[in-house]
């Protein structure tokens, strides 16, 4: 056993030594100005290596496995020099226990499914609220919790036996447990679907997961919680899909025609509709690496759950808002500004336009008398003339969205009455609005200026929903317990494949303001 453990240490050592090295190439492959032939050979080199860390990875288990067999047996053995039966002295019951802890964790997914749960924020602490769990019966409430607390107070003992060196220092329940394989814990574990390409691309190697299998009540909390670190998530069309493939997904556009009077006997008149599509991807998002140290997991008030609920939702939620606001649409997500941009065209300054034209901003100058302008600021009537480049059938349920320091501006605005358009709302609950309507504060879209600058695309207004985000399946969780060990640390990872699109197929149901360039 004591040569096994120094051969342990020595494998772990050359496993996150090859990984290091294996950083170098991926650096290389990753880096645009590395050449087609150097790159070729960056990847041929990668793989080499990551062949090796499989090698050594596959040892490691294999000693790792015989002393969790030897440890099994020398358990066996004193259990029986204690004339005690191995395991629950009633198969029978022991049988039928698990099957109730079976049947309330597959009430609990329904419920999941029906429910969801609900997140809100409040003092910057995000506060979990189950509704899943509400709408259980009190036994199912009861075994989900203890799975739960089970689950997290074994990961976190597991990851500090690991990183002390010897796995064995935990119990073969807590190993069970934390790699999905425990019968108590059947369905109620989620597992990310993850390719062998995609493994190396996230810089780990065939065996290197492990204890990635969680709750999949964590995942909707985290899925939830996305939505305070952005407001895309909020406002677009959620789209969840089982696969990656491309999506094409129809549009049409039928404004221009209306039915017809018919008089008796007489045919009616064909009229095609014109159909067009867009095409939905699946690009790969990641928290990147959210770090745990033995000191903190060693704390006793250290929660593990909350950390890395927090951690995940912030970093992915903040990578979702970007791109799907401004993404490029170029091996990255068309993101809303860009769509709107592309799909409304040139901007113009004078009002009363066809629906879909953008506004240039005329600025606050006619609401206080001052010498402002369009270039750095906003006036009452640039918001009425925005609202009337979208078409009335989508001005129902439209919304604005718009940078906080632009709402900023536009809070001090006043009509010709005197009367704020920015409006609060009237009791606990009820929205703000600006003119009637709701508003989104997104920090990834454009300020107004202090300086007046070319193509400052400040505040869109329309029906938000017709963007669409595509998901792939759940958000994954996996964790890296080798790159770090020798620093007394193991990293997990969140990551979830989107894309998100526009629906216009000429209608324009969203514009956009832009402010003046001088």
């Amino acid at each position: 056993m004591a040569q096994s453990h120094s051969r342990l240490r020595e494998l772990r050592e050359l496993i996150n030594q090859k990984n290091q090295e294996a950083q170098a190439f991926r650096k290389k492959i990753a880096d645009a100005a590395t050449s087609a032939a150097d790159r070729k050979a960056a990847r041929t080199s990668f793989d080499a290596l990551m062949d090796e860390v499989d090698r050594l990875i596959a040892e490691r288990d294999e000693i790792v496995a015989d002393n969790e067999r030897e440890a099994r047996g020398q358990n066996l053995d004193d259990q029986m020099r204690d004339s005690r039966r191995p395991g629950n002295d009633d198969p029978e019951a022991e049988q039928q226990r698990r099957d109730g802890v079976h049947a309330h964790v597959i009430t609990y997914n329904a419920a999941l499914k029906r429910h969801g749960v609900i997140v809100t924020k409040k003092g910057g602490q995000l506060n979990f609220r189950n509704v899943a769990l509400e709408n259980c019966h009190s036994d199912v409430r009861a075994t989900v919790e203890n799975l739960n607390e089970r689950y997290f107070s074994a990961l976190k003992r597991y990851f500090i036996s690991f990183m002390l060196g010897d796995t064995n220092r935990c119990s073969a329940d807590d190993r069970e447990i934390v790699f999905g394989r425990h019968a108590d814990f059947r369905g109620f574990l989620h597992t990310p679907s993850l390719s062998e390409s995609e493994k190396r691309d996230m810089g780990i190697g065939t065996l290197t997961l492990g204890g990635y299998f969680v709750p999949k009540g964590f995942v909707y909390d985290v899925e939830e919680a996305l939505k305070y670190y952005g407001p895309m998530l909020l406002v677009a069309d959620i789209m969840d899909t089982a696969t990656g493939q491309p999506l094409p997904y129809p549009t049409d556009n039928d404004t221009t025609v209306s039915g017809e009077l018919v008089g008796e006997g007489i045919q009616v008149t064909e009229k095609d509709v014109l159909i067009g599509q867009v095409l939905f991807g699946a690009y790969k998002f990641s928290s990147k690496m959210v770090k745990l140290s033995l000191e903190l997991m060693q704390d006793s008030a250290f929660d593990m759950e909350s950390y890395l609920k927090r951690k995940l939702t912030i970093r992915i939620g903040r990578a979702y808002n970007t791109y799907f606001t401004n993404g490029t649409g170029t091996n990255q997500p068309n993101g809303i500004v860009t769509a709107v941009i592309a799909a409304c065209g040139t901007p113009n300054a004078a009002a009363g336009q066809a629906y879909g034209t953008p506004l240039i901003a005329s600025g606050a100058s006619a609401n206080d008398g001052g010498a402002e302008t369009g270039g750095t600021s906003i006036g009452s009537q640039d918001i009425v003339n925005l609202e009337h480049t979208v078409d009335p059938l989508y001005r129902r349920g439209a919304a604005y969205m718009m940078h906080d320091q632009s709402l900023r501006r536009v809070k001090v605005l006043l009509d010709k009455y005197g009367r704020p358009l920015w409006q609060q709302g009237m009791s606990a609950g009820d929205p703000d609005e600006l003119n009637g309507y709701e508003y989104y504060i997104n920090n990834d879209m454009t300020p107004v200026p202090a300086v007046a600058a070319a193509n400052q695309n400040t505040v869109l207004f329309g029906q938000l929903d017709k963007y669409t985000i595509r998901r792939v399946l759940e958000l994954g969780i996996i964790t890296l317990r080798e790159r770090f060990a020798d620093y007394g640390q193991l990293a997990v990872i969140g990551f979830s494949r989107a894309d998100g699109q526009l629906l216009d197929a000429g209608t324009h149901p969203i514009c956009y303001l832009q402010q003046a360039a001088s």
